[in-house]
């Protein structure tokens, strides 16, 4: 059972992330390689991910550079460099009444493109859970498996749109 938690966890982030849409303002939280700061919640004059922007193409250039999406209790980001690396960071943080639940995927790859077709190849996948109601069951930067993951995809200057397995889409806004 203790194997099936964390992928519980894995699919519960993902599944709240697409229930949210990322449909929270635009709130500039810290970079992916950092696990010490938490997702807050601030107002924003930035238009929300929900927002419709323009379809975009799927252009691989167009992908390179910071994109964030981020819900009231969730937040998705993605750094794609020139070079076919890749950074992302998916976080789940939320208030319970003893302190703050935290969730969070950091992985590090290398991307291909191909057509709308993107596909993320991890080369290191951690998880970091913290629950001041379950203190023995937390744990930090555990190995996760190194499961390729294939999006359909759609860029213009200022949006990514990722679509998963026919699941939900993914709109994430540029940052840099």
């Amino acid at each position: 059972m203790a194997a099936t938690v964390p992928k519980i966890l894995s699919a519960a982030l993902l599944a709240l992330s697409a229930a949210t849409a990322c449909t929270g303002p635009f709130v500039p939280p810290p970079p992916p390689q950092s696990s010490q700061n938490p997702v807050t919640s601030q107002q924003s004059s930035a238009q929300e991910c929900t927002a419709p922007p323009p379809a975009g193409e799927a252009s691989p250039a167009r992908i390179v550079g910071e994109w964030i999406c981020t819900g009231s209790t969730t937040q998705t980001r993605y750094r794609f460099s020139a070079d076919g690396r890749y950074e992302s960071r998916e976080a789940l943080e939320y208030n319970v009444p003893t302190g703050r639940f935290v969730f969070h995927r950091d992985q590090t790859g290398r991307y291909t493109t191909a057509e709308d077709r993107l596909e993320l190849a991890p080369e290191r996948s951690t998880r970091t859970r913290k629950s001041p109601e379950d203190p023995g069951g937390d744990y930090v930067d555990v190995p996760e498996p190194l499961d390729a993951r294939v999006f359909t995809f759609r860029a213009d200057l200022d949006s990514l749109r990722l679509q998963e397995n026919g699941r939900r889409e993914l709109l994430l806004l540029r940052v840099s």
